[in-house]
């Protein structure tokens, strides 16, 4: 089926492309996470787990500011369809809706003021899970708003590579025929 060999050749350095390209990609949406998460969410983590209004203010500040300038201030992180989680809108406006709570926060607002709005920054921020409280981020956010975009790139490198995969395993397989005489 398969005897021609520049056939075989550009299968071959396909699938060798593809395989870097999809690892390029991993890498790639890797540094994305690991940037947004050192930007931004260990900031609002930091927020919501801090002990005075000055210290959860300066951290909000810090991770506003960088979701302003990613632009991560609208639209959703999905592809194929909405939900309220996914939301970028909804998350911004909680979080800079933190933010202008806590810059309300006067000298001479009570010590039991300061620690009624942590525990309601810490309500608006976090969430239980199994592993404890985690910060409340919409799925996918790293990646926003590239998502389309890195969706498509890993999924056409996966499937040529499954593809490529799929005809060198045939190719083999003949070969392996014509090598026995057939009789395997």
């Amino acid at each position: 089926m398969f005897k021609n060999k520049t056939f075989k050749l550009v299968c071959g350095v396909s699938f060798i492309l593809f395989a870097i390209s999809f690892v390029v990609w991993a890498v790639f949406r890797l540094s994305l996470a690991v940037g947004f998460d050192n930007n931004c969410a260990q900031h609002i983590k930091r927020a919501a787990k801090a002990v005075t209004v000055e210290e959860a203010r300066e951290s909000l500040k810090v991770a506003v500011a960088y979701i302003e300038q990613e632009g991560l201030t609208e639209g959703y992180t999905s592809i194929f369809y909405r939900s309220k989680d996914e939301n970028v809108k909804l998350w911004y406006s909680k979080v800079k809706g933190s933010l202008r709570g806590l810059e309300k926060i006067t000298s001479g607002t009570t010590r039991d003021g300061e620690l009624k709005m942590l525990i309601q920054l810490k309500k608006a921020l976090f969430k239980s899970s199994p592993i404890g409280d985690v910060v409340i981020l919409p799925p996918g956010i790293s990646a926003y708003p590239h998502n389309i975009f890195l969706f498509c790139w890993g999924m056409i490198s996966f499937i040529i590579c499954v593809v490529c995969i799929m005809i060198l395993d045939r190719i083999v397989v003949i070969r392996d025929d014509e090598i026995s005489g057939g009789f395997v």
